[in-house]
C-alpha cells in the first residue's frame, strides 16, 4: 500500500520541481505547499498504517465478493448502494478484481436509452472447493464453484489402499481440471480433534494421522476435516437448532449434537460416540454398537425389529436426559414411519411426554453430507 503512495509522492515531487521554475504566484505557492504536506505525511507512514489500509481494502473486497455471490449480475451503482461504499471505491475494487479474473465484465442487454451500464459477475471457477467423504470404503468426491454449483461428481474405491497419500492422490486427480482449487472439506467416519483422526474403525492407515496438516502440506490449500454426523447436524442447524442426530453407518453408531445451533464436540471430540453405551443382550452386557450388530437390519424378523427399536429408544432416552433436544433425527437404521410411534412409546416409559423431542427419519444422508461439507466451504469463502 505504501508503494502506491510513494508513486504518487514521486509525481508530487516532479510537480514541485516544475513549479520551482515558474513565476512565484499565490496559486503556485499553494499547490507547492499542498504537495509538500502530502510528501511529509507519506514519509511518516508506518508499517502499521499500511497494514490498516490493507485490512480495510481486504474487508471492502470481501463485502463486494459476498454481495456478488448472491447476484447473477450487478452494476457499480447497485453495489455501491448495497455495500455502503463509495462509487469510486467500488470502481477501484472491481478494476482490481477484473485484473485478477475474479470478476467478469458483462454487458446489459436491455436498452435504457444511451450507453448501457456495465454489469459484473463473479467468475464461477476463479475458486473451487473439493467436498469429499469416506463411507463404507468408498471415497465420494464433488467439486463446487463459488456459487455452490456442482462441477464434478465421482466415487473412488477406498478399500485396498487407505493411506493419507493415496487419499491426497485421489483428490488431486479429481481436482486437476479445476486449477482454482482453494479449499478442501473432508468428512470421515471417526473422531476428529484439531485435524487429527484419533479414532476411525476399519481404516488403520488413517488412525492417529494428523490428516489436516498432511493434506495441507501435500495439496497446498486449507483443509477442514470433520466427523460424519457432525457434518449432518451442521447442515440441519437452520431447521433444527437443538438436535441429536443418530446415524448407524457402515462401522458403528454415532451422534451429532446441536445446542442452540452450536455443535457440541466434547473435551476430546468424542461427544456423540454412542457405540460404547452399555446395553443388555440375552443376559449379557454389551455395547450399543455390538447390540446393533447382533440385529441384522436388512432382514429383520418382527422380534429382531422390536429389539432394534428398543435399542434405539434406549440410546435416545439417555441423550434426552442429558441434552433435552427439541428434535431427534435417525438415519441408517432402515426405519419405517410407523416405527417412530413404537420408539416414542418406549421413550415415554421413562421420559414425560412433554420432554420428548420430535422424531424424524432422515434417509438421504448422501445429500445431507454434501450439503454440510459445502457449508464449510462457503463459510470459508465468505470469511476470507
Amino acid at each position: 500500500m505504501k508503494y502506491l503512495f510513494l508513486r504518487k509522492n514521486n509525481f508530487a515531487k516532479r510537480i514541485i520541481t516544475c513549479l520551482t521554475y515558474q513565476p512565484e504566484t499565490t496559486d503556485n505557492r499553494f499547490i507547492k505547499n499542498t504537495f509538500k504536506s502530502v510528501f511529509r505525511k507519506v514519509d511518516s507512514m508506518t508499517a502499521e498504517d499500511c497494514s490498516h489500509f490493507d485490512q480495510v481494502r481486504q474487508q471492502n473486497r470481501r463485502t463486494v465478493r459476498n454481495l456478488m455471490r448472491g447476484c447473477a449480475r450487478i452494476g457499480k451503482a447497485e453495489l455501491a448502494a448495497l455495500s455502503g461504499l463509495t462509487f469510486p471505491t467500488i470502481s477501484a475494487l472491481l478494476s482490481d478484481m477484473l485484473e485478477t479474473k475474479e470478476v467478469l465484465l458483462l454487458r446489459d442487454t436491455a436498452s435504457h436509452g444511451g450507453r448501457p451500464a456495465e454489469q459484473f459477475a463473479l467468475n464461477p471457477v476463479f475458486q473451487t472447493a473439493v467436498c469429499a467423504y469416506i463411507e463404507d470404503h468408498v471415497l465420494h468426491i464433488q467439486i463446487y464453484d463459488v456459487f455452490g454449483f456442482s462441477l464434478h461428481d465421482e466415487r473412488q474405491d477406498f478399500s485396498e489402499i487407505q493411506t493419507p497419500e493415496w487419499l491426497c492422490d485421489l483428490i488431486a486427480k479429481a481436482a486437476a481440471p479445476y486449477p482454482g482449487l482453494s479449499v478442501i472439506c473432508l468428512g470421515v467416519p471417526g473422531v476428529v480433534q484439531d485435524g487429527r483422526v484419533s479414532y476411525i474403525p476399519d481404516y488403520p492407515d488413517l488412525q492417529d494421522a494428523d490428516l489436516k496438516s498432511y493434506m495441507e502440506t501435500k495439496l497446498g490449500v486449507p483443509v477442514y476435516i470433520e466427523n460424519d454426523v457432525n457434518v449432518f447436524v451442521l447442515a440441519e442447524r437452520d431447521k433444527w437448532p437443538n438436535l441429536i442426530h443418530i446415524f448407524y453407518g457402515a462401522n458403528c453408531p454415532g451422534a451429532g449434537i446441536l445446542i442452540n445451533g452450536t455443535l457440541l464436540r466434547g473435551a476430546t471430540g468424542c461427544a456423540g460416540e454412542l457405540e460404547c453405551l452399555p446395553f443388555e443382550h440375552e443376559g449379557e452386557t454389551v455395547s450399543f454398537g455390538t447390540k446393533l450388530s447382533l440385529v441384522n437390519r436388512r432382514r429383520l424378523s418382527e422380534v429382531k425389529r422390536l429389539q432394534l427399536l428398543s435399542a434405539v429408544a434406549g440410546a435416545l432416552t439417555g441423550a434426552i436426559c442429558f441434552l433435552n433436544p427439541s428434535d431427534a433425527a435417525l438415519s441408517g437404521f432402515g426405519l419405517r414411519p410407523e416405527d417412530l410411534s413404537i420408539i416414542q412409546k418406549e421413550i415415554e416409559k421413562f421420559i414425560p411426554h412433554g420432554r420428548c423431542p420430535k422424531l424424524h427419519i432422515v434417509d438421504d444422508v448422501d445429500s445431507l453430507y454434501m450439503k454440510g461439507l459445502l457449508e464449510f466451504a462457503m463459510d470459508y469463502w465468505k470469511a476470507r
